[in-house]
């Protein structure tokens, strides 16, 4: 049921803590004018919806229930070109600047909002500790920007993107009463999705090939989620000294992966691979098995090499963002690619390092990145 002009003010009043009585006196009405608009009793005169609007800081349009979700060709643009040249030309900071600065001309915008959400919570996460006062009105801003999505947007997809964001948000600032709130938002029959029922639709018309396909992008994902939870749980027994239990978690998950996407059609699945084969790598040099680290070491190599194999045939195409959700995440792998390098300084590897077969690996990993 669309809300009523009084509702909206109402919430976006108390979104923003401000009382009757000071949103009065910031648009020169009465504080009974306020409080009759709320209730229903009376409604705002035209001359001041625009004032409204400029203290809430959104649209006209958000004020009359009216949620705008088309794309126009300036949103378009600006979030095409933010997937080219984040991290490679623009850093996180900077793309948020200028998505903060495109909201001011569209308030409304979802997929603007979506974006500027994402990079409002990188700079709120990486700078609470260095740049304190940046970083808080980047956290502001993910308040504001999270309210507007979840509260007026009608995408189900952005509104859970919204509540992830925010989940992870208030979990980096120890807030997990309010990162479980956001918790509460997630349905539990997650699984049917739009890909479930594509699956569905290619079985019974006997496109048994497509039906695969499909599958295995929706197994993709799955393996997605299973990663975020198995990476801690191998950390978890690594410090705990159960080596061994993280080295069978690892090659399970392992396992798993190269049965579903043995064959070479199907793009293996994000960059899980990459940090199982540096975990396993790891514990094989903590129980002292040196041989079967370098093992996970080469496979690691040949995965990344791979990936980039991968990244230098998508980046050919002009508009990296009509790829952006594929199956497989070229441009998080060719991040990957620049991090995979770094690891080789790590001391963890120390007791390696002097082993040609480790300077050999080095050596070829180094040609990646060129």
């Amino acid at each position: 049921m669309n809300k009523t002009i009084g509702q909206i003010i109402r919430e976006l009043r108390l979104e923003r803590n401000i009382t009757q009585e000071e949103l009065a006196e910031l648009i020169s009405v009465t504080p009974q004018a306020v409080s009759k608009w709320e209730r229903e009793v009376g409604y705002p005169d035209i001359t001041q919806i625009v004032p409204l609007a400029n203290v809430f800081g959104v649209s006209t349009d958000v004020l009359f229930g009216v949620f705008d979700t088309n794309d126009c060709e300036e949103v378009e643009k600006l979030t095409n070109e933010i997937d080219r040249n984040c991290d490679y030309i623009w850093t996180d900071y900077e793309c948020y600047l200028k998505l903060k600065d495109a909201l001011k001309k569209y308030p409304n915008n979802v997929k603007l909002l979506d974006y500027a959400l994402s990079y409002a919570m990188f700079v709120a996460t990486q700078k609470r500790f260095d740049e304190p006062e940046i970083a808080k009105i980047a956290y502001n801003d993910c308040l504001k920007y999270s309210n507007m999505i979840i509260k007026y947007s009608s995408d189900v997809n952005v509104i859970l993107n919204a509540h992830d964001t925010m989940l992870h948000l208030h979990c980096r600032y120890k807030e997990f009463d309010k990162a479980r709130e956001h918790a509460e938002a997630f349905p539990v029959r997650f699984l049917q999705n739009k890909l479930c029922q594509d699956a569905t639709i290619s079985t019974f018309e006997r496109n048994y090939d497509k039906d695969i396909e499909t599958r295995t992008q929706i197994l993709s994902g799955l393996l997605r989620v299973v990663e975020l939870g198995v990476m801690p749980l191998i950390e978890d027994y690594k410090r705990n000294g159960q080596f061994e239990d993280a080295i069978s978690v690892g090659e399970t998950i392992l396992n798993i992966v190269k049965a579903i996407y043995g064959q070479e059609r199907y793009t293996p699945p994000f960059h899980c691979a990459y940090f199982l084969y540096f975990q396993l790598a790891h514990s094989s040099i903590l129980i002292g098995n040196i041989d079967k680290a370098f093992e996970y070491l080469e496979m690691q190599y040949e995965y990344c090499k791979v990936a980039n194999e991968c990244y230098n045939k998508i980046t050919q195409f002009e508009n990296i963002a009509a790829i952006r959700y594929d199956k497989f995440e070229f441009c998080a792998e060719r991040y990957h690619i620049e991090e995979y390098i770094e690891h080789f300084s790590w001391t963890g590897y120390n007791p390696i390092r002097e082993d040609e077969r480790f300077k050999a690996i080095y050596e070829k990993a180094k040609i990646l990145k060129s």
